[in-house]
């Protein structure tokens, strides 16, 4: 960071201040957030250096509304291309709104990836697709609770090509997710 450079533009922005008590205040101000801004970046420079992409360190979330962290490089692009016009209402499915519980909405999303052809999805993808295609905050790790859905026999765990996890929805993980037939009791 050039520090003449910010010096001289926050003596400009300051300039026009008549007071002095306010200008050297503005100043002190301005001047703080320029450098802590450039300390926080070092610090992240400094983390991040000669480590691996995968697995550098993350900005925290500011508020819910930001997106979460999940590694968009390791989305496969068949993945985006087959949730770009699905719609969250799908037929013999529960609708992903009515779906409480998060494990129940990383079902759902693999369910729509089996029809779609795509067989395993990981972390990454799930939570790619809820957070970018359908605005719910999901992030790796909260996918990775899928583990404890694996002795009810919802899911499998599976490596792709890459040796990387995957999960594979199965027929109890697909049946919960059905919507009832009210007329017979049975799912659709």
């Amino acid at each position: 960071m050039d520090y003449k450079q910010v010096i001289s533009d926050i003596l400009e922005a300051v300039q026009q201040i008549k007071d002095e008590k306010v200008r050297e205040y503005t100043y002190n101000r301005l001047l703080e957030n320029s450098l802590s801004k450039a300390k926080n970046v070092s610090q992240t420079e400094e983390a991040n250096e000669g480590a691996n992409p995968a697995k550098t360190v993350r900005a925290k979330r500011k508020s819910a509304s930001d997106p979460p962290p999940f590694r968009i490089n390791s989305v496969r692009d068949e993945i985006k291309v087959a949730f770009e016009d699905v719609n969250p209402i799908q037929e013999g499915l529960k609708p992903l709104k009515d779906l409480k519980e998060k494990w129940q909405m990383y079902l759902w999303v693999l369910e729509i990836g089996r029809q779609k052809g795509i067989d395993m999805m990981t972390n990454s993808e799930i939570a790619y697709v809820l957070s970018e295609r359908f605005t719910r905050s999901v992030t790796e790790k909260q996918v990775n609770n899928l583990t404890f859905k694996t002795m009810a026999g919802y899911v499998q765990k599976r490596e792709l090509e890459n040796s990387t996890r995957a999960w594979k929805i199965m027929v109890p993980g697909i049946e919960i997710l059905r919507i009832e037939d009210k007329t017979s009791g049975q799912a659709s």
